[in-house]
């Protein structure tokens, strides 16, 4: 029996190619990449630099990120970007469910 978190992207491997991506699209070394604070403050992170990260992490991953998830928040960070990839939580047991008799 395979384990839940077999079918789930590898958030890791996907923040190494973003970080990469990222260091590549600006010029800047990885770890510089990897050690900013916010990616917003490194010269030249802006709006083009975040679609081509995102592209080529769809690319990547054989999928997209649905549009509802894309906010510049979820590209602050490296690890913010990879979770874009994760799949939506289940429904917890606060949602509610009508009842049906």
């Amino acid at each position: 029996m395979s384990k839940v978190t077999d079918n789930l992207p590898d958030v890791d491997a996907l923040g190494r190619a973003a970080a990469a991506l990222v260091a590549e699209h600006l010029g800047l070394p990885e770890g510089e990449v990897r050690s900013a604070r916010c990616l917003f403050d490194l010269p030249g992170f802006d709006s083009l630099a975040v679609i081509a990260v995102l592209e080529g992490l769809e690319e990547r991953a054989g999928r997209e990120v649905p549009a509802e998830r894309i906010m510049p928040e979820a590209f602050e960070s490296i690890t913010s970007i990879a979770e874009l990839f994760l799949p939506d939580r289940p429904a917890g047991p606060d949602v509610r469910q009508e009842d049906t008799v």
